[in-house]
């Protein structure tokens, strides 16, 4: 059993999870609060997806990232307010290209997730998915984000 210590530890534990169970292990999964968008605060996650780790075709040769975003508000330059997904090709230095949109939900239901991101490592792109995350597993992982983030100054 894990100890979550923030609130969309259990979401991204579930992508996780989905990723391996669809044979992409993730080389690293990481949930963070570090960031902000101008004036709003952001919890964010990065998976990390890796030819050797991950099994993913040589399409992505250095590797590709999938990023979770959450905004408690909106400001010029930054996401819409929400949970939103997006991706990017890894560069042989470890860095990344620009980050583009995932054609899903900000909590896609975790296996949908894996099928997308599935056929984006086949294919190149990412099959669209509208397939939310159960209500009943979704709920109090919302209900935390936002007390979190009224919590915070």
């Amino acid at each position: 059993m894990s100890i979550h210590t923030l609130p969309h530890d259990p979401y991204i534990d579930a992508i996780a999870t989905a990723l391996e169970e669809a044979g992409l292990e993730p080389e690293q999964a990481d949930a963070r609060d570090s960031e902000t968008c101008g004036t709003h605060l952001m919890l964010d996650a990065v998976i990390t997806l890796t030819p050797e780790e991950s099994g993913i075709p040589d399409r992505f040769k250095h590797g590709l990232i999938l990023v979770w975003e959450y905004h408690d508000g909106h400001e010029d330059g930054c996401l819409n307010e929400g949970a939103a997904w997006q991706w990017a090709r890894l560069n042989e230095d470890g860095s990344n290209r620009e980050l583009e949109p995932l054609p899903v939900p900000g909590f896609v239901a975790p296996a949908m997730l894996a099928a997308t991101i599935t056929t984006l490592a086949h294919t190149g792109k990412p099959t669209p998915m509208t397939s939310g995350w159960h209500d009943h597993l979704r709920a109090p992982v919302q209900a935390a984000i936002e007390a979190w983030t009224d919590g915070k100054p």
